[in-house]
């Protein structure tokens, strides 16, 4: 089957009627980024409309994260079981449904309601997507497909800061805006129902107990280290994307528009950084050195952002942050794929383990940035922000080759 496989593979590793699938998924994650990130430039205008306090900004921004932390196993457990039209089905659904309250958002528990369902939506990364690589795509070919699946997510993520600016001019108001991203996800959700075919592959998942593949997840050390030193690299990233651009503009003379120039350079220099993921890969000996030595950059990256107002700069800073909070990405998501006798059950639980980790890290920021602004101004509540990526390369010094982990 594996040489079937990659005799039949096309341009980046994907099964040719496979094709349809991850074309939906890559449009999917551009949408849901847009709202998901888009909402930290928006939250200024958002807040004074709806009336939501500093306390009620804070929560909002991190509800999606806090969301993952309780549906991202369930989630996953779910479409181990299920068949991948299903439980991918499923995740568009949610995603249609979230953009059109963020379009009917009258009140802030619409607003809610519908953060909470784009993080429904963003659960099937780890159990529904890794089910359907496992049906379309060769192991060898795992990293290209990863590094577009991240291209993807950064480029909804550039049009949400970079461009939201711009889209609510075009649009008018930000309702509009969330109205064409409901119009396009059910799109999306009608081509999926109507055109998508499962291979056949998925049934292998059915055999597993439930709870069987988390455990076997879990005795590879790879996944425990990955699970303890994710959530350091997300924090950091959340907590800049959700309220440098409130912090910039109470301590700088920068503008909302400047502003959304120089936080956008984050996911250009993210969207740089999965188009050279490969090349990185196959050129930096041991894959290892690039997983901590991002880490490593963060922290005084971010810091010195919180030092300069020169728009320039804090463009150049920006990108460089982008670059290497996911530089690092599709290679330590693949490292999963090339474990010996692992299967795509087991890597879809770890993969939902280590999403879930990472997700602790995103919503933990904004719960604990919302509790130092009650004694420390922003700026020194986002330098403490600043040192958590250390956790991640504290963690990754301790990978094992991935030939060598063999379940303990």
């Amino acid at each position: 089957m594996a040489a079937e496989q990659r005799n039949d593979a096309g341009a980046g590793g994907v099964l040719p009627r496979g094709r349809l699938a991850f074309c939906c998924l890559f449009l999917s994650l551009i949408l849901c980024n847009y709202l998901t990130f888009g909402f930290g430039m928006m939250l200024p205008v958002v807040g004074e409309e709806l009336g939501l306090g500093d306390r009620g900004v804070g929560f909002l921004g991190s509800l999606p994260f806090l969301t993952l932390l309780f549906a991202q196993l369930p989630f996953s457990a779910l479409a181990i079981r299920i068949r991948p039209k299903y439980s991918m089905g499923i995740s568009f659904l949610c995603l249609s449904a979230g953009c059109l309250l963020h379009a009917l958002a009258s009140h802030a528990a619409y607003l809610a309601a519908g953060r909470i369902l784009l993080a429904l939506h963003i659960c099937s990364l780890g159990g529904a997507v890794q089910m359907l690589k496992g049906e379309w795509i060769p192991p060898d070919r795992v990293l290209q497909v990863n590094a577009l699946q991240e291209f993807s997510s950064n480029l909804g993520h550039l049009l949400g800061t970079l461009f939201a600016p711009l889209l609510l001019t075009v649009f008018l108001t930000w309702r509009r805006a969330s109205a064409f991203c409901a119009a396009l996800s059910s799109a999306i959700l009608a081509v999926w129902f109507c055109l998508y075919r499962d291979r056949g592959s998925w049934r292998g998942g059915r055999r597993e107990k439930i709870g069987g593949s988390f455990r076997l997840a879990l005795r590879r050390r790879t996944v425990r280290l990955l699970l303890l030193g994710w959530p350091g690299a997300s924090a950091v990233w959340v907590a800049f994307n959700n309220f440098w651009p409130s912090f910039a503009l109470e301590y700088s003379s920068l503008d909302y528009r400047a502003i959304g120039m120089a936080l956008g350079m984050t996911p250009i220099g993210s969207v740089a950084a999965t188009l050279l993921a490969v090349p990185l890969a196959r050129r930096i000996p041991r894959e290892k050195l690039l997983l901590s030595l991002c880490g490593l950059l963060l922290p005084p990256l971010y810091l010195a952002t919180l030092h300069t107002a020169d728009l320039p700069t804090l463009c150049v800073l920006f990108f460089l942050a982008g670059f290497c909070a996911f530089a690092y990405v599709p290679a330590a998501m693949s490292r999963l794929w090339r474990l010996p006798g692992i299967t795509a059950p087991v890597v879809a639980a770890g993969t939902s383990l280590i999403l879930l980790s990472a997700n602790v890290g995103s919503a933990a920021i904004g719960l604990i940035y919302d509790f130092l602004k009650l004694y420390l101004p922003s700026k020194s509540a986002l330098t403490l922000c600043c040192f958590s990526p250390l956790l991640w390369f504290a963690a990754t010094l301790f990978l094992p080759p991935p030939q060598e982990d063999l379940p303990s």
